[in-house]
């Protein structure tokens, strides 16, 4: 703990860029404002059970712990922090008391290096895994100053989403209630270092706007006008699954912002943001763009009970057909 802020620093390093972090609604200039959207409630004590055991469908909102850690790729090296007295609305919108205002997460930018948000229930944080998680790289974060991570299940990696109105099988003009999925806001800033008389590093802000600016300013080619933007086609591509299944559709993306003249959002599981990025990256600022679908089929295709799965379905219809529509349902 340093000061009004915490920091994560890597051993070992020689001085380099850092970046500062805040949850949305913390830093000195945010008005009051949620961290967490859409956080599915915990089951309350509407029978007098907690946690509620029965069907009684009744939820009470949670007192919300985010923990911040970045590791090194291939190394048990760890440096983590907790960010407490997040408190849950109804609605599942996490926000966070005075106690955390202007006090931000100091990053050291590394190459390939990711941080990792775990969202955890603070009765239970040391019981039970934690509620939702986000990871991205440091890098990627510096690019812009405002995020907004999709949450997502730690054992399947699939999309957290809020807990639907109790009874409500309808909206009150008759559509399906749509469940939201859930999201933690961020705010970042660089702070470029400088040598100061005795050698040494100090940190001097810089403005959002010049945060974004200098985001802006690395080598791509140039973005189009907005007015010919707006014009052009507007196509959305999904897929899920292996290496093999995303990358016809980077190949598409490609074709089509090149011979079609059209912005493509190509929308994926997490785990091929990096290929997506740099299988487009020689493409006009803004014209392909990434989304994350949730799940990581890499992981479930990997283990021993998806290989035997795999190995006795290749000559069975049946079998094929369940894991397909399994797939689907997820």
């Amino acid at each position: 703990l340093h000061g009004p802020h915490l920091t994560i620093a890597m051993t070992g390093q020689a001085p380099q860029r850092r970046l500062l972090l805040w949850l949305e609604g913390c830093h000195p200039d945010d008005r009051a404002a949620p961290a967490i959207l859409d956080l599915p409630l915990r089951p309350g004590t509407h029978c007098g059970v907690t946690p509620c055991a029965c069907a009684c469908g009744s939820y009470v909102p949670r007192s919300v712990v985010v923990h911040v850690s970045e590791v090194e790729p291939g190394s048990a090296l760890e440096k983590n922090f907790l960010l407490r007295g997040g408190v849950q609305d109804e609605t599942g919108s996490v926000s966070f008391g005075s106690e955390l205002r202007g006090r931000h997460v100091e990053v050291n930018l590394v190459k390939g290096w990711k941080l990792r948000f775990e969202v955890l229930d603070e009765i239970d944080e040391r019981r039970s895994p934690p509620i939702a998680f986000a990871e991205i790289e440091g890098e990627e974060l510096a690019r812009k100053p405002r995020w907004r991570l999709l949450l997502s299940d730690p054992r399947t990696s699939e999309a957290v989403y809020c807990t639907p109105p109790r009874d409500a099988t309808a909206a009150s003009d008759g559509r399906p209630v749509v469940r939201r999925p859930a999201f933690l806001f961020l705010r970042t800033q660089i702070p470029p270092a400088v040598k100061n008389s005795n050698g040494f590093g100090s940190a001097i802000e810089i403005s959002m706007e010049e945060h974004t600016a200098a985001s802006a300013s690395q080598s791509r080619p140039e973005p189009l006008a907005p007015a010919a933007a707006a014009r052009r086609p507007k196509v959305m591509l999904i897929t899920r699954g292996t290496r093999g299944d995303v990358q016809p559709f980077v190949a598409l993306a490609r074709g089509l912002v090149q011979h079609k003249g059209c912005d493509v959002v190509v929308v994926t599981e997490l785990a091929w943001k990096s290929f997506v990025k740099a299988g487009t990256k020689d493409m006009p600022a803004g014209s392909v763009r990434f989304r994350p679908c949730g799940g990581d089929t890499s992981l479930r295709v990997n283990s021993d009970v998806a290989r035997l799965a795999i190995t006795w379905g290749q000559n069975n219809t049946a079998l094929q057909a369940l894991m397909f529509s399994r797939s689907e349902v997820e």
